[in-house]
């Protein structure tokens, strides 16, 4: 999937050198669903990466892994420097790691066009490798390279980031491409949703029945975020609630929380308030409906309802 959840899944070209020594090949089998989840540094907690995985998309024992990366511009600063990137690359059966394309996507207005794509606003920014030593650790290799205005960011850094699951593991085995067994349930609704209308934003959700857990990361911009332009267009939000109790009958009461104060890559200085609720419905495995009302930051007084649709295809066994 290219930035900003297109729904349009290609394989990018990526570099294989970054600032710290990472195995070319870890063993392991990295086409499988069960690596989909929220993945963060404990030490810089309130951003993270949220990925999700299509196996066997490409060909069989190739899929693709694509990821929302939520953080900060390299100064502290309010809600204008909040910072996001997708990142996308292949998924093997025989490696439990990836060489990555990151991409940024500016210039948009939250939930409205136009679509962001590589002529107003779209670009590849620079390249990473993850890889994960097991079914709860890994961790991320970035580089950003490309001039500073298209990155977002302050100046071009580089450095390593160890990822924790934030959640239980559901059906992931480190090696085993079919799963550790373990009934996937509403796990499989997990992944990244979008809206062709509004493409360049989108949310990754991630299900978790056996923590009993429903979070996820929306991916968007401010509400006159063509005007403003550049990094300071971007905006994301958390949504956190204690149930996976997710299907036809909707799921409410869900907080929604914007992070402010970070630096990227930096712990220390993050303060999440709540600033508003939302509440989803499964239509299918492929539609569903997320309501919002916001009620303080950037949207206080914004409410409306968001159709979504999968940006990839269902994962096999999905069922409401």
């Amino acid at each position: 999937m290219t930035a900003g959840y297109s729904g349009g899944l290609n394989l990018a070209p990526a570099s294989t050198g970054f600032s710290k020594t990472t195995p070319v090949t870890a063993p392991g089998n990295l086409n499988q669903h069960g690596w989909t989840g929220t993945w963060y540094n404990p030490a810089t907690s309130g951003q993270g990466i949220v990925v999700e995985v299509y196996p066997d998309i490409v060909a069989p024992g190739t899929g693709v892994i694509v990821g929302g990366w939520f953080t900060f511009d390299t100064v502290a600063g309010g809600e204008d420097a909040k910072r996001w990137y997708t990142l996308q690359g292949p998924a093997t059966s025989d490696s439990a790691s990836s060489t990555l394309q990151i991409y940024t996507s500016m210039n948009g207005n939250f939930n409205a066009g136009p679509v962001i794509n590589a002529a107003n606003g779209q670009a590849p920014v620079g390249t990473a490798k993850i890889t994960f030593t097991d079914c709860k650790h890994g961790v991320l290799n970035y580089r950003i390279t490309t001039p500073a205005s298209r990155a977002a960011l302050a100046y071009e850094p580089e450095g390593d980031i160890p990822l924790t699951r934030l959640d239980s593991n559901v059906t992931c085995d480190p090696t085993n491409g079919k799963g550790n067994g373990t009934a996937p349930g509403k796990f499989l609704l997990s992944g990244a949703w979008f809206t062709p209308n509004t493409s360049g934003q989108g949310v990754l959700f991630d299900i978790n029945p056996v923590q009993n857990i429903t979070v996820a990361a929306w991916y968007t911009y401010a509400p006159n975020g063509q005007s403003i332009g550049g990094g300071a267009s971007q905006r994301w939000y958390t949504l956190q609630i204690p149930s996976a109790n997710v299907g036809n009958a909707p799921l409410n009461n869900i907080g929604i929380y914007s992070a402010q104060g970070g630096v990227f890559d930096a712990p220390g200085g993050i303060t999440t308030p709540l600033v508003g609720t939302a509440s989803i419905a499964f239509n299918n495995c492929n539609s569903m409906v997320l309501n919002y009302s916001f009620n303080a930051g950037t949207n206080a007084g914004l409410s409306g309802t968001i159709n979504l649709q999968r940006a990839g295809p269902t994962p096999t066994g999905c069922s409401l």
